[in-house]
């Protein structure tokens, strides 16, 4: 049974499925002709529009064009209605000017008289203008060339005040190097004046030597000269040369034997103290002469001292070697035992092995660095002095300038005085002839 109700049931859905199939073409054929007409009146209602926008483009020219027509023709009206006006007042207008001729040809004859008269007055007039042209020419040059010399005036005016001005700027400057010179020569000549006056009152020399030669100075004699005032060394080696020879130094190197009796005499009798003498002699020399790496120099080489005293300072100074070290004096001295060593530092091993050394500071007595600062000092005294008198010299030339400059600027400011008097005469002058020449223009 249930078999019979499904295959009935198969059989009804076949039924159904063609009849909706067949719906399903007709719906379709349907669609296919309604897009078909709904193409063509959209085509035609495309069409339509087109056609009616220029229709209405075509009815707005048309329309301003009408309006413009009928402007035209009301305004021509307007126009018309005018000149008709116009035409009736110009037909009184003549009627009037008939009548008023005759009057006027009376008029012109009295015009012509009167022009004739005028281009007599004319032609004199013109002969002014001409005359009065050429006097403001004239008048103008003058007033250029007046101008192009009053600047030119003016110019060197200020340029003379620039030069002025930069010369006083060099015065300044020149002043300041003046009492810079000036002060330098001072302080240079107070240090040597103390220096010259430790010097003259024989400063650091002990109480014997400084007596012996303050006799001798009051005898107004020249018999005595410490050791250290006598030799020259080089600055290197001054240290080296004081220590090396300590108070010899101060022995007095006298020109005769019997000088230095009486000056002991001297110092016996006024109880002076005590001094060294060194008479000329005969030169005894160390033997032998270090050589080899350490080795500087032989000190009695290096120096220099005049020629009578030459053999007594270089018996004092025989057998001194200037080393690098002690190291190297102690290594020499095995082979050089009469030989005294000493360092450019003032460290010392003399002939007999004693050792000095330590501080330079206070181990010389200052004598020969003494003499060496007051050379110098002199030496740069007279340096100072000659640039003290130089830069016065220079002072004094740039005052002389400026005073010239002041002057001339003086003679060109009064010639800038007469030039702006000119000028204002000149201007009158030409304000004057070009009034004259306006009035001849009328």
């Amino acid at each position: 049974m249930q078999m019979q109700e499904l295959k009935f049931e198969i059989e009804q859905g076949r039924r159904t499925e063609q009849t909706t199939g067949n719906l399903l073409s007709e719906q379709r054929a349907r669609q296919e002709l309604l897009t078909r007409d709904y193409d063509e009146l959209n085509a035609r209602l495309v069409a339509a529009t087109t056609e009616a926008h220029a229709i209405e483009k075509e009815y707005l020219e048309k329309n301003e064009f009408f309006q413009i027509a009928q402007s035209r023709i009301q305004e021509v009206d307007n126009n018309l209605t005018t000149k008709r006006r116009e035409m009736f007042s110009i037909a009184q207008t003549v009627a009037h000017l008939d009548a008023k001729f005759g009057s006027m040809q009376t008029h012109i004859e009295g015009i012509r008289e009167r022009e004739d008269h005028e281009k007599e007055v004319s032609i004199e007039l013109l002969n002014k203008k001409v005359e009065f042209e050429n006097r403001k020419r004239h008048v103008e040059d003058e007033f250029e060339k007046a101008r192009i010399k009053y600047e030119e005036v003016q110019n060197k005016i200020g340029k003379l005040e620039v030069d002025k001005k930069n010369l006083n700027l060099e015065l300044s400057a020149k002043r300041d190097e003046v009492e810079e010179s000036k002060d330098k020569f001072t302080e240079i000549s107070g240090k040597l004046y103390g220096l010259e006056n430790l010097q003259n009152n024989f400063e650091g020399f002990s109480d014997g030597v400084k007596n012996v030669l303050l006799w001798q100075k009051k005898l107004g004699r020249d018999d005595f000269h410490p050791v250290g005032e006598v030799v020259e060394v080089p600055q290197e080696y001054e240290l080296a040369m004081e220590a090396a020879l300590g108070s010899r130094l101060q022995v007095l190197l006298a020109k005769q034997a019997d000088l230095s009796l009486a000056a002991m005499d001297h110092l016996k009798e006024t109880k002076g103290g005590r001094s060294s003498f060194v008479s000329p002699m005969i030169i005894s020399k160390v033997e032998g002469r270090p050589e080899g790496p350490g080795v500087q120099c032989i000190l009695k080489e290096v120096i220099e001292s005049p020629q009578m005293y030459q053999n007594s300072v270089e018996q004092i100074l025989d057998g001194v070697a200037v080393v690098d070290s002690l190291n190297t004096a102690l290594r020499l001295r095995e082979n050089y035992l009469d030989w005294t060593f000493v360092t450019v530092g003032g460290e010392l091993l003399t002939h007999d092995g004693i050792l000095m050394g330590g501080s330079a500071e206070g181990s010389d007595s200052g004598l020969l660095k003494r003499k060496r600062e007051s050379k110098d000092l002199q030496e740069q005294k007279a340096i100072w002095s000659e640039t003290v008198l130089r830069k016065q010299n220079e002072f004094k030339a740039i005052e002389e300038k400026i005073n010239a400059l002041s002057r001339e600027l003086e003679q060109e400011q009064q010639n800038r005085g007469a030039q702006e008097v000119k000028r204002a005469e000149i201007k009158k002058d030409s304000e004057r002839a070009e009034t004259e020449l306006r009035n001849a223009q009328f």
